[in-house]
């Protein structure tokens, strides 16, 4: 299993020194924080699917949790694949362009923690309960559900 793991490393970094962050800040003029250009379409589908996401299909989904729902899963499912698609969707937009504030900045980490909360809501779903992970699933059963609380 370790050579797996550095072999998945190894393919990691090497595709680290092709990616390129996107320019969106080449236009704007020295000491402005919003350029002249009209929100695109793409920026205002970005928008209105993360007001989707966070604001109508994440909160519902958890409350069908609270209820132990079967349409629990689903919902968040749908919630997360909306959210990713809206999260690239604002890096590809061409209109208006923005220098780097919050909102840039707090995006990366948001998604990192939706990744991490999919990725434990899996494994838990999994039941796995031999071996390692009869340790480990105490540690993330403990840790998820204090954030019920």
């Amino acid at each position: 299993m370790g050579g797996l793991g550095a072999s998945a490393a190894l393919v990691v970094l090497s595709l680290a020194a092709t990616v390129h962050g996107h320019d969106h800040h080449d236009s704007l003029p020295e000491g402005q924080v919003i350029s002249a250009e009209p929100l695109d379409s793409i920026l205002w589908t970005h928008i209105l699917l993360m007001v989707l996401a966070f604001g109508v299909i994440f909160p519902t989904g958890m409350v069908l949790g609270l209820v132990r729902s079967r349409w629990h899963v689903p919902v968040q499912i749908v919630g997360a694949v909306v959210a990713f698609l809206a999260y690239f969707l604002g890096h590809l937009h061409k209109g208006r362009q923005f220098s780097t504030n919050i909102h840039a900045a707090f995006a990366s980490s948001l998604m990192l923690m939706l990744i991490i909360q999919l990725v434990l809501g899996a494994y838990l779903k999994l039941h796995l309960s031999k071996g390692i992970h009869a340790k480990f699933r105490c540690y993330v059963v403990t840790y998820t559900d204090s954030w019920a609380k």
